[in-house]
């Protein structure tokens, strides 16, 4: 009978620690690890978090057509941190593109693991899903697509452009950036900085910024595109977190074609003005002056200052009337911007370039150093 007894426990302890099967648990981008488990073990575990998604993740994404739904778009992989077997060699560094093996025993628990270096080619989601929509489109060459809808979103721009501010198709042309790009370059000529240097300031005044990571913003906006409902305890966390609120909100616009006006009345939620006002304890009206007046970037040219037809026809003539030149003696940010857009103009024909050409070469070299 003892006997017995001490051949199970011998056998239930090699069937325990005996490894029986090897495979890949994750292989992608390394980015860290962290301590996690169960609700009642905290720290039982050890979590390694893989940037974006991992080989496994991208290749049912091209299987199936459907991005996957990770949280913040991170996989992760746990393994027990107690009597496991580290075989690893390297210590991964973020960025690094590694797999970790491991090694399971009768039961499916991991007894050992190794990390080591992997041929994976690592794709960003942003690339991957742009790949798979020139695809889509019939094209097999990423870069020519990429032209293609550069070419219909700058004639698209050139449009509402001449739309909103009273521009023939052939002074909308001069411009070569557009949107966001385009209020960088005037604001950057204006202040007389890089557009790099803009930047900076514009990170510097985000820092003091509350940020929330209690909701992913992309990940809820898809599932509420899907089943059009919102968890009570989700909305009374977006009816109270401006931040959490504005992913949310921008993710969802950003991804259907809905009008916006049906899908706000539908939601009922606060704004995120609303919700910061509150806090403050002002008023919206008085929330969107105080913002005004410390804007890193304007959205628009100010009150009396040159407007885009202005702004060409300085460039192309140097011609403005009697009354408007008054304006730029006045107006230091106007005299540096119409004099960068006119140096501008004569070296590429165009409004726009100098200032983003020089901005995408020092990020050129920034990526080189790296």
């Amino acid at each position: 009978m003892f006997f017995t007894i001490v051949v199970i426990v011998l056998a239930v302890f090699v069937l325990k620690w005996l490894p029986v099967r090897k495979e890949v648990l994750i292989e992608g981008k390394y980015d860290h690890e962290e301590l996690g488990g169960t609700s009642l073990f905290k720290t039982n575990r050890l979590v390694f978090c893989f940037n974006e998604y991992c080989k496994e993740c991208l290749e049912e994404w091209r299987r199936t057509g459907r991005e996957p739904e990770t949280l913040y778009q991170i996989c992760t992989v746990g393994i027990p941190r107690r009597f496991v077997l580290n075989l690893s060699q390297m210590i991964p560094q973020r960025g690094d593109i590694v797999k970790i093996i491991g090694w399971k025993n009768i039961f499916g628990r991991v007894v050992a693991y190794q990390i080591e270096s992997s041929d994976f080619v690592y794709v960003g989601s942003h690339d991957e899903s742009y790949r798979l929509e020139a695809l889509a489109a019939g094209f097999s060459d990423v870069e020519k697509y990429r032209k293609v809808q550069e070419q219909k979103y700058r004639e698209k721009c050139i449009v509402e452009l001449m739309k909103e501010e009273n521009l023939t198709k052939e002074e909308a042309e001069i411009f070569e950036v557009f949107g966001f790009f385009e209020t960088r370059d005037r604001e950057a000529k204006r202040l007389d900085k890089s557009i790099s240097e803009l930047d900076e300031a514009m990170h510097n005044n985000l820092i003091g910024a509350k940020y929330c990571y209690e909701i992913d913003g992309r990940y809820l906006a898809k599932i509420y595109l899907r089943e059009r409902s919102l968890d009570p305890e989700v909305r009374a966390h977006l009816n109270k977190c401006s931040d959490c609120n504005t992913e949310f909100m921008v993710s969802l616009h950003g991804s259907t074609d809905e009008d916006r006006e049906k899908i706000d009345a539908e939601l009922n939620l606060r704004s995120c003005l609303e919700i910061d006002a509150e806090e403050l304890g002002i008023t919206v009206e008085e929330l969107q002056e105080r913002r005004k007046k410390n804007m890193t970037l304007r959205w628009g040219h100010g009150e009396g200052c040159f407007t885009m037809k202005e702004r060409i026809a300085w460039a192309r003539y140097e011609d403005l009337s009697a009354e408007r030149l008054v304006h730029m003696e006045s107006c230091l940010g106007c005299q540096r911007m119409l004099k960068a857009d006119r140096e501008d103009f004569l070296q590429t024909g165009k409004i726009g370039t100098l200032k983003m050409k020089e901005w995408r070469e020092s990020k050129s070299k920034e990526t080189t150093t790296v």
